[in-house]
């Protein structure tokens, strides 16, 4: 029996990122998970970035490859992946636990050749039977969310084109992965995913759902002052890196408001000082700006203007955040101008 359910295993590297103690002994049920599945991965890579005994004691008594890291989750994904030894990569939160089978229909996507990465259904575990995402929402000013958060699980749900990979469960193929640079390391924590997401579309690439893969995921939304600040400052480094300098210059009055709105509502909330360090770090780094235009713009082959065409001009929010007044007519002016702006960088393109 365990030949049989060794021989059914996929050449699948899975990567957990954990940071302390607490994330540690969470990831102990999706372990138990992984290895549990007959269709599970060849690999799990726990990264530790505590640097525990614990850690060490847990990868030798499961069978895990052990990366003892320093650092936040975007270089903790970055280094498990270089550490693997499979085809295919998966990261996955230590906060999930995956359905059996949740892999076979993940990998299988990504198959197709403009599919990039593949993310599965992820439900909420504290409200069984509904989504923590099917997919995130990215606008062109660069404000990206989970867009149905608290939404019914449709029984018949398919397949689709997302606009960026979810960091706490997705698949790549590692030649893939390696291409694209993974994520950017100097974010740290959040926003990762969605800038990936945003240089593989602009490289004419997909991010697809799979309903046929799920996982539940133990959220818990918060919104305090670090990670607003860091939610503000890899939001800024996304934008600025991701765009050439023609179009931000074009951008610049719908991005400047983005920035007035953004203030009034971290006034609003209490996060203003996270708010403004947002703006110092990214002065202070702006080195960053330019090594980010680089990776992007190394497998780039669409333009500025077939990108923001793409791209959404919504704003209505996660369900989670209480949207300040007028949130309609801002989507109705970010749609005018987007138009406007489509328009000019044509006329820039053909001179």
């Amino acid at each position: 029996m365990k030949e049989s359910q060794e021989s059914r295993r996929l050449p699948v590297s899975v990567i957990l990122v954990t940071h302390d103690a607490t994330s540690r002994a969470r990831a102990v049920p999706v372990i138990n998970a992984l290895k549990l599945d007959p269709a599970g991965p060849n690999e799990v890579v726990l990264v530790d970035n505590a640097s525990s005994e614990q850690a060490a004691t847990l990868a030798s008594a499961r069978d895990l490859t052990l990366v003892q890291r320093s650092g936040g989750f975007s270089d903790g994904c970055n280094a498990g992946v270089e550490a693997s030894a499979e085809p295919c990569v998966v990261l996955l939160g230590h906060d999930t636990v995956p359905e059996d089978g949740w892999l076979v229909d993940l990998i299988a996507a990504l198959a197709e050749p403009e599919v990039a990465a593949a993310i599965p259904v992820i439900e909420d575990g504290r409200v069984p039977g509904t989504f923590n995402t099917s997919g995130g929402h990215l606008t062109y000013v660069g404000l990206a969310w989970v867009s149905d958060h608290g939404r019914s699980i449709p029984t018949d749900l398919s397949s689709k084109v997302v606009d960026f990979p979810c960091g706490g469960a997705m698949a790549m193929k590692r030649e893939v992965w390696d291409r694209f640079g993974g994520f950017r390391g100097e974010y740290f924590l959040y926003q990762e995913d969605s800038d990936l997401g945003w240089r593989l579309r602009l490289a004419g690439l997909k991010t697809v759902l799979v309903p046929g893969s799920r996982v539940i995921h133990d959220y818990e939304f918060g919104r305090q002052g670090n990670k607003m600040f860091l939610l503000e400052r890899n939001r800024l480094f996304t934008v600025l890196s991701n765009y050439k300098s023609v179009t931000l210059f074009l951008l610049a009055p719908v991005l400047l408001a983005t920035e007035v709105a953004t203030l009034l509502v971290a006034i609003r909330d209490g996060w203003f000082g996270a708010k403004v360090r947002s703006w110092s770090a990214v002065w202070k780094d702006r080195r960053l700006i330019h090594e980010g235009r680089r990776l992007s713009d190394s497998n780039r082959v669409l333009s500025d203007r077939e990108m923001i065409a793409t791209m959404s001009c919504e704003l209505s929010g996660m369900p989670e955040i209480d949207a300040p007044r007028g949130v309609g007519a801002a989507s109705r002016v970010l749609r005018i101008y987007r138009s406007f702006v489509v328009r000019l960088l044509a006329i820039v393109e053909r001179h």
